[in-house]
Parts: structure tokens; C-alpha cells; sequence
């Protein structure tokens, strides 16, 4: 199911959801985008999306894949973490 695991209120609040069976990559990828956002008060709803049901009304069909505000960044790997703060701070809109 999904789990809100880091939620911060406000204007331009970044969508980001972390799409796969549950893994250890993908919840790597998790904690990626939670301590990045955490770090850099970047206000972001983040979630896991773990079920088959959810996976298929998404679209999905190769993990993990990283969603940004509606928008498929990463499928079928595990982008690196240099990549993944760049594509956060362009959603956000700042220069971290």
C-alpha cells in the first residue's frame, strides 16, 4: 500500500513517489529522497507505492521507478544519488 513517510505542508509541495515490489533498491532510493529533502527543508509528500493494484493504476511496469510531481524520472534502475538530488531541486525550484 501506499505510506506517507515524509509530509511537510505548504506551497510547492513536491510529489515524489517511489514505485516498486519492495526491495532493497527501491527503498534505498526511498531514503534517498527522504534525507535529501529532510537536509535541504525541501517540502515534499513522499511515498511508497508497494502494491500490485496501485503499481497497475499507475502505469508501472518496470521498478524502480521514481516519480517526480506526476512525471516517470527514472524506470528499470536506480539512478544515481547525484541525479536523483538534481531532479528534486529542479521540481522544487531552488538552488540547494
Amino acid at each position: 500500500n501506499i505510506k506517507n513517510l515524509y509530509i511537510n505542508t505548504g506551497k510547492n509541495m513536491l510529489s515524489i513517489k517511489v514505485v516498486c515490489k519492495d526491495s532493497i533498491r527501491c527503498r534505498d532510493l526511498e531514503k534517498l529522497c527522504i534525507t535529501f529533502c529532510k537536509e535541504n527543508e525541501i517540502k515534499a509528500d513522499i511515498q511508497y507505492v508497494s502494491s500490485l493494484e496501485e503499481i497497475s493504476a499507475l502505469g508501472i511496469t518496470n521498478y524502480p521507478c521514481l516519480i517526480i510531481n506526476d512525471r516517470i524520472y527514472s524506470s528499470d534502475k536506480l539512478p544515481t544519488r547525484h541525479t536523483v538530488e538534481n531532479w528534486i531541486k529542479e521540481n522544487a525550484g531552488v538552488n540547494v
